[in-house]
């Protein structure tokens, strides 16, 4: 049975070791609901990417359907000034009747051309947006790694706390054992460092007798 100071030590060292076993689980824990976080943060992310890059093209086709009805209006406004001078006897191939169809033919396009434009701006802005939310689902996701590491740090330090603690207190009980940390190996187990302990210097026993007769080995005999 043991002296209460054994216990005491040895009782000592075990609650520090569970100490920094459960602070290293919970900061596994943690850290692991904080990756789970920033994971759904970048799907969601990912998913509003999509919408945006599904609606990037929307603007040109808008801007098709509003030529079309642009081109529609234009040929009635041509329609209606050739038949407004053929009315009234005026040549409408000659003269100002043909330069106020040109003119009218020249703002058509530009505006036709400024229906694209307005169009291709609008991509553009959706394809920006497109590449900040992939940058940020990217974020996301490096602050995810950056949290299970940041979890997986937290439990082999506790490991490693509470593997010192318990040669501490071993070390206090048995002094040939080493307080020194382990340290993980390359496969992640680890080995502890242990103090040899020095060995016993032997006995002074007294060499055995041979076996002989007593005579010769005190060939004079003893007087009385």
């Amino acid at each position: 049975m043991c002296d209460p100071f054994t216990a005491l030590a040895l009782g000592s060292a075990a609650v520090s070791a569970g100490g920094s076993l459960f602070a290293g689980e919970s900061g596994k824990k943690a850290a692991a609901l904080q990756a789970d976080i920033a994971r759904g943060n970048a799907d969601t992310l990912l998913r509003q990417r999509q919408l945006e890059l599904d609606q990037a093209d929307m603007p040109r086709v808008k801007a098709t359907f509003d030529a079309g009805r642009l081109d529609r209006q234009l040929e009635q406004v041509l329609g209606g000034q050739a038949a407004y001078f053929g009315t009234t006897g005026i040549d409408a191939s000659s003269g100002s009747p043909l330069m106020l169809a040109g003119a009218t033919a020249a703002q058509g396009n530009v505006d036709r051309g400024l229906i694209f434009a307005q169009a291709e701006l609008e991509r553009a802005q959706n394809l920006g947006r497109v590449a900040q939310i992939s940058a940020s689902a990217a974020g996301q996701y490096g602050q995810a790694a950056a949290s299970s590491q940041k979890g997986d740090d937290a439990f082999t330090a506790g490991v490693i706390g509470a593997a010192a603690s318990m040669l501490s207190g071993a070390s206090k009980v048995f002094p040939g054992v080493s307080t020194s940390a382990p340290t993980p190996n390359a496969g992640g187990s680890f080995t502890p460092s242990v103090a040899p302990i020095a060995a016993a210097a032997p006995l002074n026993v007294a060499p055995a007798l041979p076996d002989m007769p007593w005579w010769k080995i005190n060939p004079t005999p003893a007087r009385y």
